[in-house]
């Protein structure tokens, strides 16, 4: 079933850890403020999703993207620490680790 984003969403630990891993160079506390604002704002069908897990996977993905084109190159993603190297802690407000 389709639905707006609810207004205390947060990602689930399991995403959490996944855009942790994958994207350790984009900032998880702001990029969740950026989706948040973006999806509630959203009008109409449009700002209805089934899996908003899903959806904050696919926003992470491409503001890594959009950030590796700003910078320039890929070495962001070639020095991506392995998971057990890497600490990164989510607010509080972000919901659990």
């Amino acid at each position: 079933m389709r639905t707006r984003l609810p207004d205390a969403w947060t990602p689930s630990p399991e995403t959490a850890a996944i855009v942790r891993r994958r994207y350790p160079h984009v900032d998880g506390s702001v990029q969740l403020i950026e989706f948040s604002r973006y999806w509630k704002s959203k009008p109409g069908a449009g700002g209805e999703k089934t899996n908003w897990d899903s959806t904050f996977r696919n926003w992470m993905k491409t503001a890594a993207a959009s950030s590796r084109s700003r910078n320039g190159s890929n070495a962001a993603l070639r020095n991506t620490p392995k998971e057990d190297e890497f600490e990164f802690e989510m607010p509080s407000w972000m919901g659990p680790t």
